[in-house]
């Protein structure tokens, strides 16, 4: 009579367990990089939306009124205020048309990202060479950076 097998042998089992923990060693991290470049990606966008904002506040300053606090004239002081109440994002605009809106990742964005910055920047106005030009700057690693802010700022 001919015995059947029943099961898998400690050795078939012993090499699925390595196979899967060399895949899991290998698509963890990737993982997690993906997750913080999408985490940035998402924050560029956010930002970038408040470009054209601050455009229409420099061009007219009625557009501002419905800030929280309030933006009355840019004509006066430089106008700094927070976006979300724990100040994520803080926009300034200055009289000259120089602008800043800048970012702050939070710790919900991953011990990768906590403390650094995304910052987008307006030229004057009155710039001789790029008049009212935004530019992006980042201390954020170079290989979570989007396409559009490669530019690497210092800390602040």
């Amino acid at each position: 009579m001919k015995s059947v097998q029943k099961g898998f042998t400690l050795i078939e089992l012993m090499i699925v367990v390595a196979i899967i923990g060399i895949l899991a060693a290998i698509a963890i991290p990737q993982y997690q990089n993906y997750v913080t470049k999408s985490q940035v990606t998402r924050v560029f966008g956010e930002i970038s939306e408040l470009k054209g904002f601050v455009d229409m506040c420099i061009t007219d300053a009625a557009e501002c009124a419905n800030i929280k606090p309030p933006i009355s004239s840019l004509l006066g002081a430089d106008q700094t205020f927070g976006v979300a109440a724990n100040k994520q994002a803080v926009v300034t605009i200055k009289d000259t048309g120089e602008a800043t809106v800048k970012a702050l990742f939070g710790a919900t964005g991953g011990s990768l990202l906590t403390g650094k910055h995304m910052t987008w920047t307006r030229a004057s106005s009155t710039d001789a060479t790029n008049p009212g030009q935004w530019t992006c700057s980042t201390d954020v690693d170079a290989k979570f950076q989007p396409a559009g802010c490669k530019t690497a700022a210092t800390k602040p």
